[in-house]
């Protein structure tokens, strides 16, 4: 009698065990699995300067995000971006290997660097009109432009990078805020 329910629970018990067995296997690699792999070695070569691979890359994708109008009705100030991200945001940044908290402090830093460029142009500018004269007035101003330029906060990497690409980027932010 016990032979008879052993055979007939059998079959049940090895269905079970291989339906677990499959279920704990993992037979493909899925987008969001290769995006997390990817993404973790790309946080680990974060820096607080901006690489000109990132530049490319930021400057091809902030008018794509901004035409879906994934920001809309969204204020960055006011909340952390994990906080803000909601499921298409999530999706969109999966798929384009892109880090959401590192997107925007790209974002971010690039408005700043260019508010500071346009200083520093500013700066010299006036250095250019008043080398030529030598009354105290004029050096003073120098010195003052010259302290303004020694206060920034932009790394001669950066200078170098956006310098280069400063117009293609106010243009991007004026169409694309």
């Amino acid at each position: 009698m016990v032979k008879h329910n052993f055979k007939q629970y059998l079959p049940l018990i090895i269905s079970v065990l291989a339906i677990i067995a499959v279920a704990r296997c993992q037979v493909a690699e899925t987008t969001w699995h290769r995006a997390g792999g990817i993404m973790a070695e790309k946080r680990s070569n974060y820096k607080p300067q901006i690489s000109a691979e990132e530049l490319d890359e930021f400057i091809k994708r902030w008018p794509e995000f901004n035409e879906l109008g994934l920001l809309d009705n969204i204020d960055l100030s006011k909340a952390k971006v994990s906080e803000i991200l909601n499921w298409k945001m999530r999706l969109w940044f999966v798929y384009r290997h892109w880090d959401a908290e590192r997107f925007f402090y790209v974002h971010s830093r690039l408005t700043e660097l260019l508010k500071e460029m346009k200083v520093r142009s500013e700066a010299e500018s006036i250095i250019k009109h008043l080398n030529n004269r030598k009354d105290d007035l004029a050096l003073q101003m120098i010195n003052l432009q010259k302290r303004r330029i020694k206060a920034q906060k932009i790394s001669p990497n950066e200078l170098l990078l956006l310098s280069s690409r400063e117009k293609e980027l106010n243009r991007m932010f004026k169409q694309y805020p």
